[in-house]
């Protein structure tokens, strides 16, 4: 005869495992969230293209969750402006073709996006 097994864990108790990648998820929403506030700060002293590099990091740091679509976004949309920014650099001094690609890597992030489609 088997043993009885275990009931069911509530979904709202952590078990061990589910509370380290919880912990680890809330890490990298932190770290994601600390690489965001950095790239703002590099974008308002004109340092695009570190801005941009910050703004990328924070992008792919943060867990896909559906906590964090609106996050994702609004990140997106800062890569899309530092984007912007950094394509019209590139542009001053003949990159026209790394202009290019920039938008376009930035339009496929963010296809809603009214700045990136003028």
């Amino acid at each position: 005869m088997a043993a009885p097994s275990e009931p069911p864990v509530p979904w709202d108790r952590p078990t061990p495992d589910r509370a380290v990648t919880m912990a680890r998820r809330e890490a990298q929403t932190q770290e994601a969230m600390q690489l965001l506030a950095e790239g703002r700060n590099l974008y308002r002293e004109g340092k695009y293209k570190e801005a941009l590099d910050k703004y990328n990091a924070a992008y792919n740091m943060l867990p896909s969750a559906p906590i964090n679509d609106q996050r994702k976004e609004a990140i997106a949309n800062h890569i899309g402006d530092a984007s912007i920014a950094v394509a019209q650099e590139y542009i001053k001094v003949g990159r026209y073709d790394e202009a290019d690609k920039l938008l376009q890597d930035a339009i496929k992030l963010n296809p809603r996006s009214a700045k990136l489609a003028k």
